[in-house]
């Protein structure tokens, strides 16, 4: 990355000289990391720029990037956000020196053969796909059936040949993903030969800022299953869900349901089809969390909510919380329901010379205030009638 400093006196005299430290704040867990420190080349008078190259690992996610300036002779130190950024995790990509492998043997101890299974991927000369990604898989069953029709030299043959017996096809687009997905025995046996065909597309959001919230959606991906009704789920910058919602693409009818989350990506608040009366693109959220046009249903439907701990309060021998655990869950009847039960978790700290994990410890239910027993008739018998006087 480079970035550049200009001086403010016009014309210009003096060039800032020194440094500049980049540095990434976590959205998330707020948390900053200084990726490095680069010296300032002069450009011209007046002007100077500095570059960096980052090599380290950085997990996905979104950060704000800005970098610090401490000053020179001439000039005050300087601080500047450069703006949001989003990591994504690239694909993992390999490329084989043959579009087949050797197939996988498992064995028992004895050394005598279980099962075998075989897979191909994509070369190099294989259109815009990715190199490494898998193409044909035959698990067990499949690769019997190949070997018994066409022999033990499964190498030599080409896709064509190998193709009818596969248990399972991948298709994919320039970026990786993937695009269409055929699996034998997930179709129709009479109209498509028992081969079930899954579709994939993927849209970005247009409105989408970078910001780091957690539950503004932005991509959309549509799956079509193999009788032609829809899978369509909505996620994050994480790649966490937002909204899945499956589709009868005959009768229109939608069942939605939608997850929100804190600012650490924890799960706070998931609500049932239900409790979801509709959706809409052009919310950042989908539902319009908590305004008065909110497709959650206000009283009905079910709404199960998550509590985290803030502090720890658990000790060696006194069950409690930990910051930042699960602490409670609860049903609802609607967002502004009162909560009907909740289960809460309590643990405690390890004893020395045990493991360091937290451990749930004992799980204990309220209901809120206890309620008075009521009798049950004896057998044979209704509901107590009230007496006339």
């Amino acid at each position: 990355m480079t970035w550049g400093l200009l001086t403010p006196e016009s014309p210009p005299v003096h060039t800032p000289t020194g440094s500049l430290t980049f540095k990434l704040r976590d959205y998330i867990n707020n948390v900053t990391t200084t990726l490095g420190t680069a010296s300032l080349s002069t450009i011209s008078t007046g002007r100077a720029d500095a570059t960096l190259t980052v090599s380290s690992l950085i997990e996905p996610g979104p950060y704000e990037l800005y970098f610090e300036y401490p000053g020179d002779a001439e000039f005050n130190a300087a601080f500047s956000v450069l703006g949001g950024v989003t990591i994504a995790k690239a694909p993992t990509v390999t490329t084989p020196l043959l579009d087949a492998g050797a197939p996988a043997v498992e064995k028992d101890p004895s050394g005598n053969v279980l099962d075998e299974s075989y897979c191909r991927y994509y070369t190099s000369g294989s259109g815009s796909t990715p190199p490494g990604l898998m193409k044909y898989a035959f698990g067990g069953d499949a690769f019997d059936r190949l070997v018994a029709a066409l022999g033990s030299g499964v190498d030599a043959l080409s896709d064509a040949a190998v193709a009818p017996y596969a248990g399972k096809y991948l298709a994919y687009d320039s970026s990786g993903r993937v695009t269409a997905a055929v699996d034998a025995a997930a179709g129709c046996s009479a109209c498509s030969g028992g081969l079930g065909t899954f579709s994939y597309a993927y849209t970005s959001n247009s409105g989408f800022d970078g910001t780091g919230d957690p539950n503004q959606w932005a991509t959309k991906t549509v799956e079509t299953l193999p009788d032609g009704n829809e899978n369509v789920i909505y996620t994050n910058a994480l790649g966490q869900t937002v909204l899945s919602v499956y589709e009868d693409t005959t009768t229109s009818q939608q069942w939605a349901t939608y997850t929100r989350y804190n600012a650490a990506g924890q799960v706070v608040l998931v609500a049932q089809p239900s409790a979801v009366t509709g959706f809409g693109e052009s919310y950042r959220d989908l539902v319009n969390y908590g305004r008065m046009t909110s497709y959650l249903s206000a009283s009905a439907g079910l709404i199960t909510t998550s509590t985290y701990a803030t502090a720890t309060t658990a000790t060696t021998g006194s069950p409690g919380d930990v910051a930042g655990y699960l602490k409670e869950t609860a049903i609802r009847h609607g967002p502004a329901a009162p909560r009907s039960s909740s289960r809460r978790r309590r643990t405690s700290r390890p004893r020395p010379g045990r493991s360091s994990r937290w451990r749930p410890r004992s799980t204990a239910t309220t209901t809120g205030p206890a309620a008075r027993p009521r009798r049950r008739p004896p057998p044979g018998r209704g509901a107590p009638r009230s007496r006339r006087r």
